[in-house]
């Protein structure tokens, strides 16, 4: 299938600080459109930037609110950190828990916006390519990384149905913005599956 070039030069990223800060990951990220988060995993590390780095997320949401009232483009975002990894129990390679306040921020930022936002899950398989580091949210910037010659394996699932994500007796605000966080990562791990 062929992609069209302008749609790949103006997609829009939203990433962890990481994907700017890693030595490894950086050079990757250079020249892209690029918004970045502190997620809540790293939000503590000094923890005398933790109101610089909050500030920070609200300018990036703010900027993905301005996208979405613009319209017309495509922002690529991953609730969990994005990563499949390896399994400390299973073994297996695994996508990684979705954090429902991280789906449900974006999706209140779409319903806010002025014109329509359509959500379609995508599911990637990129852990031979460059594997994360095995410890979550603990490891340091620097640590050994390896990098391998390895397809990726995209699927891209139809658009999200939000109606369909939660039972119409759910009345409890968290269970249901947990409950679409389940929903949006069940439809990613069938992807996932497939691939």
């Amino acid at each position: 299938v062929g992609v069209d070039r302008q749609f790949c030069e103006n997609l829009v990223f939203m990433a962890g600080d990481r994907v700017r800060e890693d030595p490894v990951v950086a050079p990757f990220s250079i020249g892209r459109n690029l918004l970045t988060v502190y997620s809540k995993k790293h939000i503590n590390d000094v923890p005398d930037l933790r109101g610089k780095k909050l500030q920070h997320n609200r300018r990036t949401i703010a900027a993905t609110s301005t996208l979405f009232n613009e319209g017309g483009r495509c922002v690529w975002f991953a609730p969990s950190g994005g990563r499949d990894r390896r399994s400390a129990k299973s073994g297996r390679v695994e996508i990684s828990q979705f954090d429902a306040d991280a789906v449900e921020m974006m999706r209140i930022t779409a319903e806010k916006a002025s014109r329509p936002t359509h959500f379609y899950p995508m599911s990637l398989l990129t852990y031979d390519m460059l594997p994360p580091p095995a410890s979550v949210g603990g490891a340091q910037l620097g640590e050994v990384r390896t990098c391998a010659y390895a397809p990726m394996n995209m699927h891209v699932a139809e658009e999200i149905d939000w109606s369909r994500a939660i039972p119409h007796h759910v009345s409890d605000k968290l269970e249901r913005r947990r409950l679409r966080a389940e929903y949006v990562q069940g439809i990613i791990q069938d992807g996932y599956t497939l691939i």
